[in-house]
This record gives C-alpha cells, structure tokens and sequence, in this order.
C-alpha cells in the first residue's frame, strides 16, 4: 500500500514591489536626516565655541611719585578690542586703557600688585586673559652735594696770598664759585689778604676761611 505525499514549492513568497519601494525610501529619509543634524550640530558647535586672545607683556617696575606707562600687546579675533582687570588690582594711581589696554598713571603707593587682564574683540567671538604685576618701588634718594675745600683755613700776614683747592662729590660739576668776607680770592682759588694800612688795621696775622658754594647747589660754609 502506498502513501501519496504532494510535493511542496520550493520558490519563497515575494515582496510585493511597493513594499519594497517604500521601505528602501525609509531608509534613506533616516540617513538624510540623521547626516542633517550632524551637520547642524557641528555648525552650532563651531559658531559658539570663542577664538582665543593671546595677550604678551612686558611690564617694567614703577617709581613712587613717576609717571609711568606701558603697552600690552594682543593677537587674534578682530579689532578693536575692549579690555578690563578682572582679578587683583592695579597699584594706586594707575589704570588700564578699556580702548588700547596700555596702562598709565602716577603710582602712589610702593609694592607688589598682581592683577589679570581680560580682552574681548568687537565682535564678541574671541576672548583671553593673562596675569599681570608691577612693583612699585620707593624713588631713589641722591646724596646731597658736598665742596671739601682745601686747607680749610690758613694763617697769612697782611697782603699774603694762598692756593685753596675744592673737591666737589655727588655731581658731575665740579664746578665752584668762590668767596671770602676779606681781602680777594679769583675765580681759581687764589687769595690775596688786606695789604698793611697807614695806620694799619692790623700787624698780627690772620687766620682766613674763604667761602665756597659748588655751582650746582650754592652751599656756604
């Protein structure tokens, strides 16, 4: 006895085309919007991310009392630029430029003063900052000028003559004028004393003690 079986088909269902069609559209719509908002993003990521400022200086230090000034130099985003001190302080009577950024001004206290710059271009779009300092120091006090003249006095009779010599320290003068209360003395430090009088003023010798004064700061003796 035999069983009949029926052969089965061996070709799979097919999809219709439109099914087909649709999905294949699907799929490349996602790709499409997918490649938009990559795209999109990176923009919105380039355009806000700020340009760096570089910003360099050189600050030399500052004397108490002197008018001081100095230049900060930028490089990047677009001029012009506004600039302002964010951390710290700048040393009293100075201040920074919001236009150009050079800092000036009379410093009237001595010390150390740390401070940060901040720069931002016109445009909004770049920015930097940089730590800054400048020591104010105390002015230097020059010596005060001194004649030394030499002997310091000298006893001569009536009419005598004698060769003072000065030293002038602290100046670059050397320079001095010279004087006595009596008898003569020249431009180069010869003395000559009171010649005898008929009745003479004296007959006992004279200690004599010119006077000096250097030409820079007249100084009597």
């Amino acid at each position: 006895m035999f069983t009949l079986v029926c052969p089965q088909s061996r070709v799979r269902p097919s999809i219709p085309a439109s099914q087909s069609t649709s999905s294949l559209y699907l799929y490349l719509g996602l790709i499409v919007a997918f490649s938009v908002v990559h795209t999109g993003c990176a923009t919105l990521n380039s355009a806000g991310a700020m340009q760096p400022i570089a910003i360099s200086a050189s600050l030399p230090a500052a004397t108490l009392g002197h008018s001081y000034s100095a230049a900060i130099s930028v490089s990047g985003g677009t001029a012009p630029y506004s600039f302002k001190t964010t951390v710290g302080q700048l040393p009293p009577g100075l201040a920074v430029n919001a236009s150009t950024g050079s800092i000036s001004g009379t410093p009237k206290t001595a010390g150390s003063y740390n401070f940060t710059i901040f720069v931002v271009d016109q445009a909004g779009n770049a920015e930097g900052t940089q730590a800054l300092s400048i020591t104010v120091k105390p002015p230097v006090v020059a010596p005060a000028i001194a004649v030394a003249v030499s002997p310091a006095s000298v006893t001569l009779a009536p009419g005598g003559t004698h060769q003072f010599s000065a030293v002038v320290s602290n100046t670059s003068n050397p320079a001095v004028v010279w004087s006595v209360s009596a008898g003569t003395i020249t431009s180069m430090g010869v003395f000559t004393g009171q010649p005898r009088m008929c009745p003479p003023r004296f007959t006992s010798p004279r200690r004599v003690k010119p006077i000096r004064a250097s030409r820079v700061a007249p100084r009597s003796a």
